[in-house]
């Protein structure tokens, strides 16, 4: 009889390992879901791609749109996703122009630009599956240091600065001058406004196997016939990271993208196009809309995009078509997380 308490002991313990849940009495951080003790799940691992947004744009409302392509990343960092539960999710994006567009664009325009100043610049998350109730997220522009249009020598464009003056957005005047931008006669003037810029290397070596002829901006029709210099930097435009709350399906997954729905954008029906993006028109004039940007090219020239979620003509996955026309970007593609059941 002595041995029976420690007998006794261990009988309760198998006991109660198999059957405690019944009781309602959980190991701690172990809930009680549907009369079983569950391990909480861990946050999924953060996921980033570079999606790609297809976009008219124009340097005025009546000229004639050109479409490209351009790759904007995309981060969603989310906490557990469980069916029929809430999650939030924290996004980021980041427009990136690369260098060798850039050169394509500065052998079309005369004289050539090395910054941009960014009025508007946004991009919309939107879950094409596995979520209900939830709606499109907008990140927009993260802050970034304002400068004067001109330096002070009153020069704007491949020979000004490298420096341009500082500035302060308090400091704005009603004709759109701005009392710490000075150098055009010394005093402010409402052509040298303190705005956002982002720019980036240049160079003027355009001799053979020199830095531009490494980047294919030398020939006939390239950046260095038309200006004598090449953009060697990509430009990029970071966008603020924004929290998105949803609420998961009961089952799949959860797939983020960009915004494909409410941009504007109608895929085209019938003809050599058939299966490709109408894009809404770009005007600069215009307020963005949800994946749009408006730029002022050297301070003064303006620029506008707007973009719809898609692949571009030359893509593996675009639809065959008579025209360099973009089309939806395919499911698998997406940043895509597993709905953990309960």
């Amino acid at each position: 009889m002595r041995h029976c308490p420690p007998l006794l002991t261990v009988f309760l313990i198998v006991v109660c390992s198999g059957g405690c849940a019944q009781t309602g009495v959980c190991p701690e951080g172990q809930p009680l879901i549907d009369g079983e003790c569950t391990a909480p799940p861990g946050d999924p691992e953060p996921q980033t791609a570079p999606l790609q947004l297809a976009c008219e744009f124009s340097t005025e409302p009546d000229d004639n749109p050109v479409v490209a392509a351009y790759p904007v990343m995309l981060t969603v960092e989310p906490g557990p996703i469980v069916a029929a539960q809430p999650f939030a999710a924290r996004l980021t994006g980041r427009w990136v122009l690369f260098a060798f567009q850039i050169n394509v664009a500065q052998a079309f325009w005369p004289g050539g630009f090395t910054r941009a100043a960014i009025m508007e610049a946004q991009a919309t998350v939107h879950v094409r599956r596995g979520t209900t109730g939830s709606d499109d997220v907008t990140l927009k522009l993260a802050p970034i240091e304002r400068t004067c249009t001109y330096d002070e020598n009153g020069n704007n464009g491949f020979d000004a600065g490298p420096d341009y003056p500082s500035c302060s957005q308090d400091n704005d005047n009603a004709d759109g001058s701005n009392d710490d931008c000075t150098g055009l006669g010394g005093i402010p003037d409402p052509r040298n406004r303190c705005l956002q810029f982002v720019g980036g290397g240049q160079s003027e070596d355009c001799a053979p196997g020199g830095v531009c002829d490494e980047l294919g901006a030398t020939g006939p029709g390239s950046a260095c016939e038309a200006n004598g210099f090449c953009a060697t930097t990509d430009l990029v435009m970071e966008l603020e990271s924004t929290t998105g709350a949803y609420i998961a399906e009961s089952s799949g997954e959860v797939l983020f993208g960009w915004d494909d729905q409410s941009t504007g954008a109608i895929i085209r029906e019938g003809g050599p196009n058939d299966g490709t993006w109408l894009l809404p028109p770009a005007a600069f004039n215009r307020p963005a809309g949800p994946n749009g940007l408006r730029l002022l090219i050297d301070g003064v020239i303006p620029f506008g995009m707007e973009c719809t979620m898609g692949v571009f003509y030359l893509d593996v996955d675009a639809v065959p078509s008579a025209d360099p026309l973009s089309s939806p970007m395919p499911d698998y593609r997406l940043i895509t997380f597993p709905i953990r059941q309960r």
